[in-house]
């Protein structure tokens, strides 16, 4: 049986804001980091987004969010087989072992 640090998770987060998501990944990368298939897709409409591995930049255009972002994700993850999926906010403050204690 797979470990939690094993399962392949999906996280999607939709940012409007620079300084905002900039928050976020700070918080969300450093709580996240002993996960090895987790990937991050940021939904956002031109923000810098940082190039790792983990992180998948997803822009789409203005006006475009909720369902019409996730959907296709969704969709995305399900063919992928991926084992958790979870829609974030943006403004979310994360705590060490928040993820852990999700799953």
């Amino acid at each position: 049986m797979q470990n939690i640090y094993q399962r392949k998770i999906r996280v999607v987060v939709n940012s409007k804001y620079q300084e905002i998501l900039n928050d976020f990944l700070d918080g969300f990368l450093a709580t996240t980091k002993d996960f090895i298939d987790i990937k991050l897709f940021v939904v956002h409409n031109g923000l810098s987004v940082p190039d790792l591995p983990n992180i998948i930049s997803s822009e789409f255009p203005p006006g475009v969010f909720g369902s019409l972002a996730l959907g296709p994700l969704i969709e995305q993850f399900l063919d992928e087989k991926a084992e958790v999926i979870i829609d974030l906010n943006d403004d979310l403050w994360f705590s060490k072992g928040w993820l852990e204690d999700g799953l």
